[in-house]
């Protein structure tokens, strides 16, 4: 018998705003959500966004030392986004001496591996341990995470392990590629 699936409102809104619609929602803030996968991730965190703020994701802010933490502790972190912000991840990893110790994993829609001016794909989800996965509207950039309106959800149980099971079949196929 399969398992309920259970989701629960994930909302991002400018900041002036975002207090008051969560609470007349009942949802959750987008941010916050994240921070939790990362926090709550044992084995595998996987981050995917077409446009991400390199500094939020691995330099500074609370997203940033949820996803450092996971990454001290031996959590395999894969990050899927467009070939420019690879890059600059791949950058920002290489000033740190630490990251030959971290278990990460930067991925590209095949699409815009060949030709940047090609998204590849819009997709915008998290996943953590196949257990709890996020998706949504927001991209991981300032503005996705604490200016504009978005929505997405937070789901558990057999919906989060199908979202990464069709993370897993994306890159057998080839969809995303590993970047050097």
């Amino acid at each position: 018998m399969k398992e309920a699936a259970e989701a629960t409102l994930v909302i991002t809104a400018p900041q002036k705003l975002s207090g008051r619609l969560a609470i007349h929602s009942g949802a959750r803030l987008t941010v916050g959500v994240l921070v939790e996968l990362a926090v709550e991730a044992r084995s595998r965190l996987v981050l995917a966004s077409p446009y991400v703020n390199v500094t939020a994701l691995l330099s500074d802010g609370v997203l940033a030392d949820a996803i450092k933490r996971a990454l001290d502790s031996g959590v395999e972190v894969e990050i899927a986004s467009a070939g420019t912000n690879v890059k600059q991840l791949r950058s920002l990893l290489r000033l740190n001496k630490k990251s030959d110790d971290y278990k990460l994993k930067l991925f590209q829609p095949h699409a815009n591996a060949l030709d940047e001016r090609q998204l590849g794909s819009h997709a915008k989800f998290c996943i953590s341990d196949s257990k709890k996965a996020y998706l949504g509207s927001a991209n991981f950039t300032t503005p996705g995470l604490g200016g504009h309106l978005e929505m997405g959800v937070l789901v558990e149980g057999d919906l989060a392990r199908q979202i990464s099971k069709f993370w897993d079949d994306l890159k057998t196929i080839g969809m995303f590629v590993a970047t050097p």
